[in-house]
């Protein structure tokens, strides 16, 4: 018997969804399905929301649904076999059923529900796809790391080392199992664009792969024993990915918990684009349309999904908003990425959202939206974009302030330190970096900061982010770490204070030997220092002073080292005892990180900086009012503001508002120099 094609009825309402019922039935017999309309808000009405991967898109698979033919895709076919009850029927949202995907005016405006739809839902069912040995075993082990994980924090041990977890595992069978886990963050569903945001949003959510599942609150657990440092390491790349979507649900689950106010840049439209740039979505456009739902944004009217707009329109309208809403241009670093931009014609300061970036962000802030630069001090301009007829140029202020000179290519540079990695030694490893400097006949000495060049070389090519709080301001470590009156951490830096006076300050009233106390300023040097001052803090204020004393005179001996106060002060990694390679081998690898799809290059006033690859002799260096570091643009006629954006850099010597003179406010900037002048800067 030959049955018509389902054909939708439309929506009655702007809150208007459909679900699906899926009727009982047994392993083998056609799928039925009824489909109704309900309104999101009326709350009598229970679903659960399915997130799955759509796969290829064929509808090589038929449903029944009141009475008509739907055609539906293999995975989706494979999810409804599974989830369906031989007894109960079973209220579901799913995507491509409940959407008319034909109808672009429907998808738009159910796009725009899809976060409401996933957080109002009972349950959001995760279906990663059918089950093998080796997802059975993965789905064991999850069950097995979270037990322990419960009896750990139970019991408040939760320092777990490698060694002691592997014998609670089995070490013998553990690293098969190892390889399970791994094959299972492998799958589709893990690095899909929509999935971010609908696991995010849950409230109770399902892990489902065949006929396992476990709850993510369980899975969650598992990962918090795998996340610990000597377990991740055996992990793929694939291992980055779900830890960002698990990070990102466990925050929301707080947040909402809670009842706490988006904070921060975490929830910021164009940091989570970052954070989640390697995730897959068949339409370009979902990349940010599969973000609004968690998205801290300013109004409904923000960003709305229209699939009606082309790719390029929607990726520049999207640019624009974000300057508007970010209140910065940190999103102008990312045109670096903007590799196949001509086949969009996209304008030279739009990112091409396709692409996964060719180089790690130099301008990228704090989850907190604290900047790692401040090219302009602390200046914060009334106004960072200026009104254009034409919507594909972007008019700003800022200041030309350079040209460049020379270009070196670090790709020989950059071989060297990948191939003597990990045995880089601290005897050896700077010889890379003189033989640098000497083919290229730098100078002994970087006029710009007085410091030996090899030492600005090596600080320019990790752009000046050594260690985890490399480029961090001292107000903001502090702030985010240490529970001491601010007065006391500058005393500290600036060794105005001795030992005997810290203790006094952290708690009044002990008494202090007299010749138990150094009186000798302490030095800072490193994050030791930090590390150890923070544990200081946090000790009961019982404490006996004696016991306090030893951990201070080990400040004195982790910050005293010639080596480090003579010549590699800057550095901020912690010290491991007196380990000078460990410091090091971290170093090559923070060059490798920066550097890597970057040139070298020298300007006309005597500044080294790296840049994207693409620059060339005779590029200008600006600094833009609202942007954290200088960009590189190709000016187009002479006397005239209209430019290219070439991409952002790191210039030695400027990085902290040196180009500018001592400010008495944050609205007036005055230049070091005289020929330095704020201008239109126009981009193409």
């Amino acid at each position: 018997m030959e049955c018509q094609r389902y054909e939708f009825t439309p929506l009655l309402n702007e809150k208007a969804i459909r679900v699906l019922v899926l009727l009982p039935g047994r392993p083998g017999d056609l799928i039925h399905i009824t489909i109704s309309s309900i309104t999101l808000d009326d709350g009598t009405h229970t679903y659960n929301a399915l997130s799955y991967t759509w796969g290829d898109p064929s509808p090589v698979h038929t449903v029944v649904c009141d009475g008509a033919m739907l055609g539906i895709a293999e995975n989706l076919f494979a999810a409804l076999n599974c989830l369906r009850s031989e007894l109960d029927p079973i209220t579901l949202w799913v995507d491509a059923i409940c959407i008319d995907q034909n109808n672009v005016d429907e998808r738009n405006h159910q796009v725009r529900l899809i976060g409401s739809i996933y957080s109002i839902a009972h349950k959001v069912l995760v279906w990663t796809g059918k089950d093998n040995l080796s997802s059975r075993t993965a789905f064991i082990l999850f069950r097995d790391l979270a037990s322990l994980w419960l009896v750990q924090t139970q019991t408040k041990v939760v320092q777990l080392d490698e060694e002691g977890l592997l014998s609670l595992l089995d070490k013998d069978g553990f690293w098969k199992r190892v390889d399970c886990i791994k094959e299972y963050f492998g799958r589709p569903w893990f690095s899909r664009a929509w999935t971010f945001q609908e696991i995010c949003l849950s409230h109770d959510a399902v892990l489902i792969c065949g006929k396992d599942s476990i709850p993510w609150a369980t899975f969650h657990e598992a990962l918090s024993i795998l996340w610990l440092p000597g377990f991740v390491k055996y992990l793929d790349r694939e291992a980055t990915t779900v830890r960002t979507i698990d990070g990102y649900w466990d925050y929301l689950r707080l947040r909402h918990k809670d009842h706490s106010p988006k904070q921060g840049d975490t929830l910021r439209l164009s940091y989570l684009l970052r954070r989640t740039e390697e995730n897959v979505a068949s339409d370009p456009r979902d990349g940010i349309f599969s973000l609004l739902g968690i998205a801290s944004l300013k109004g409904e009217d923000y960003f709305q999904p229209d699939y009606s707009q082309s790719v390029r329109d929607t990726y520049l309208h999207f640019t624009r908003l974000c300057i508007a809403h970010d209140g910065h241009l940190e999103i102008l670093s990312e045109v670096y990425r903007a590799r196949n931009s001509q086949s969009l014609n996209l304008p030279s300061w739009v990112p091409d959202w396709r692409e996964v970036s060719g180089a790690n962000q130099i301008a990228m802030r704090s989850d907190e939206g604290h900047p790692k630069y401040r090219i302009n001090k602390t200046f914060k301009p009334s106004q960072i974009v200026y009104q254009h007829e034409n919507k594909n140029i972007l008019c700003l202020k800022g200041a030309f302030f350079d040209i460049i000179k020379t270009v070196y290519d670090l790709t020989p540079l950059l071989k060297q330190l990948i191939n003597t990695m990990p045995k880089i030694a601290a005897q050896s490893s700077f010889k890379h970096f003189r033989q640098f400097q000497d083919n290229h006949s730098f100078p002994t000495v970087y006029s710009i900061t007085g410091e030996e060049f090899t030492i600005a070389l090596v600080r320019t090519l990790s752009a000046d982010s050594v260690g985890a709080w490399g480029r961090m301001r001292d107000e903001q470590r502090f702030g985010a770490m240490c529970p001491w009156p601010y007065d006391l951490w500058r005393l500290i830096i600036n060794n105005r204070i001795t030992i005997r006076k810290i203790l006094r300050r952290i708690s009044p009233g002990l008494p202090v030997k007299q010749e138990r106390a150094s009186k000798e300023p302490v030095v800072f040097a490193n994050n030791e220092l930090v590390r150890l001052f923070i544990m200081l803090a946090h000790r009961d204020a019982t404490n006996a002073v004696e016991e306090q004393l030893p951990l201070l005179q080990r400040i004195k001996c982790a910050i005293s080292w010639q080596r480090l106060q003579e010549k590699w002060r800057w550095l901020s990694y912690p010290m491991h005892g007196l380990d000078l390679d460990f410091i090091v081998r971290n170093l090559v690898e923070d060059i490798i990180h920066w550097s890597l799809g970057r040139s070298l290059f020298l300007t006309e006033k005597g500044f080294i900086g790296i840049g994207p690859r693409t620059i060339q002799p005779g590029d200008r260096m600006c600094t833009i009012m609202g942007g954290d570091v200088p960009f590189v643009v190709r000016t187009i006629r002479v006397n005239e503001p209209w430019n290219y954006l070439i991409g952002e850099s790191y210039i030695h010597g400027v990085m902290d508002g040196e180009l500018w003179r001592p400010m008495t406010d944050d609205r007036n900037l005055v230049p070091v120099h005289d020929d330095l002048c704020i201008e239109n800067i126009v981009l193409l």
